[in-house]
Parts: structure tokens; C-alpha cells; sequence
């Protein structure tokens, strides 16, 4: 199972758990491939998918409860920051 198969499927901290070792794992085997590979910037690109994610809701038309996240937004947001610039 590769991080896309989590894509809509986080409904629990397990299921986020799991999501974080895979994340890992794909940083392991890929992280090279990864556009944010060095901590400083993941963490800068975290930052700035997770303010824009009204837009990202806009632009996919997905409803995201931006106030009230779930462990999905969690994921997604994590996900994102490994190729948002």
C-alpha cells in the first residue's frame, strides 16, 4: 500500500498512524524524489498547503472542514507538503 491508497480513507488514529509509517517509509526508500526533503522546508510547505487549503477545496471541490478538522485533514495536509511549493 502506497500513500495514495490512504487518500480518503483516514477515519481513525490508527488509520493515521499507519498513514505517518508509511509517509516514513516512503521518505526512506523516495525522499530524494521528494520536492520538500529536508525538514526546514517540509515543515515550510506544511505551513503553507495547510493555509491554503480553502483554496484546495475550492479548486477540487472536496468540502473540507477547515475548522474542525479529522485525522484526513491531517493526512492530507502531510501528504501535500512532500510537493507543494
Amino acid at each position: 500500500m502506497d500513500l495514495d491508497d490512504f487518500e480518503g480513507e483516514i477515519r481513525s488514529r490508527e488509520d493515521f498512524l499507519q498513514f505517518l509509517q508509511r509517509l516514513h517509509q516512503d521518505f526512506k526508500k523516495h525522499g530524494e524524489t521528494w520536492e520538500n526533503n529536508r525538514l526546514d522546508l517540509f515543515i515550510e510547505a506544511l505551513h503553507a498547503y495547510a493555509s491554503d487549503l480553502d483554496g484546495f477545496d475550492r479548486g477540487t471541490g472536496q468540502r473540507i472542514d477547515l475548522d474542525g478538522p479529522q485525522w484526513q485533514f491531517f493526512a492530507d495536509t502531510l501528504a501535500g507538503a512532500r510537493v507543494y511549493e
